[in-house]
């Protein structure tokens, strides 16, 4: 089956260049092309979603191409004669682009349901290739959409109980501070802050104060830009759902009262969004003597 739908390709790039009356050269007979872009039928779901996460993954695999995109036919411009070779490059790279994107979506889309049948595996080796897409400061293959996508996924695993307290800390954690920490990009943080949201009371209290409070300050400064005091401010609103009055009192009340005078109103609005929170958190005596005054 594989090798068939490899030369449907293979006729499809031919018949691409008879049409343009240039010299046909095949791109894909040699036996190591085939098993290059050859993915086994056998692989589990596991070994599956480790291959599409790969850095050195091929762009086109049997799975892709067994649905060609619409709009790749004998009769469509890509094949047409007054299609030059280089467009029809360039429009073939695209396409081979757009399976790679699709195959990363579904392994990302598919780790919630891992969880539950592979959970070590993907603790070990599936969310350690998702990290490394997150340390580069900017990776084009790995963008908003997969974000939410991992996301989403890895909420829906915490919220039905597949990851311990532990397994939390461990693995999750560390990609939530890292994203919070380094990212600029607000719709990328967003997204993060909202599994951080889902795993909080599963966090020792002591984590949360020795490491989230001084992580959500530090990007509440004076002198740091407007969408990094947003974070801030997004961070306490979390945060204080799990602190006591004390805690909050002797951490972070009086900054979360002065970001709601902060200098820009969308900080403000952001601080502002939390005092539901805030004031569920630290009572109604603090709320009406400090909160409100």
């Amino acid at each position: 089956m594989a090798n068939l739908v490899l030369d449907g390709w293979d006729k499809f790039l031919t018949n691409g260049q008879e049409a343009t009356g240039e010299a046909v050269t095949s791109q894909l007979k040699t036996q190591e092309e085939i098993e290059k872009y050859t993915v086994d039928p056998d692989l589990n779901d596991l070994n599956r979603a480790k291959l599409y996460l790969a850095e050195e993954a091929p762009l086109l695999q049997v799975t892709a191409t067994a649905f060609p995109p619409r709009g790749l036919s004998h009769s469509s411009p890509i094949t047409s004669p007054s299609c030059n070779r280089e467009v029809q490059g360039e429009l073939f790279g695209a396409h081979l682009l757009c399976f790679a994107a699709v195959q990363k979506l579904h392994a990302l889309q598919s780790v919630s349901e891992l969880l539950k049948s592979s959970k070590s595996g993907v603790l070990l080796e599936v969310l350690p290739l998702v990290h490394s897409y997150l340390n580069r400061p900017s990776c084009a293959v790995f963008d908003l959409e997969c974000q939410h996508t991992i996301t989403a996924s890895l909420e829906s695993g915490v919220k039905e109980g597949l990851l311990d307290n532990g397994e939390v800390q461990a693995h999750l954690l560390p990609m939530i501070m890292g994203v919070v920490n380094n990212s600029r990009d607000d719709d990328v943080v967003k997204c993060w802050l909202a599994l951080l949201r889902s795993l909080v009371p599963q966090l020792s209290i002591a984590l949360v104060k020795e490491e989230l409070v001084p992580l959500a300050l530090a990007r509440g400064e004076v002198q740091e830009t407007v969408q990094s005091r947003m974070v801030c401010g997004s961070m306490l609103g979390i945060l204080c759902k799990s602190l006591s009055l004390v805690d909050i009192e002797g951490l972070f009340l009086e900054k979360a009262l002065a970001l709601c005078q902060d200098t820009d109103y969308q900080v403000r609005i952001c601080m502002c969004q939390q005092l539901c929170n805030l004031c569920e958190a630290v009572g109604q005596d603090v709320t009406q003597n400090l909160v409100l005054r």
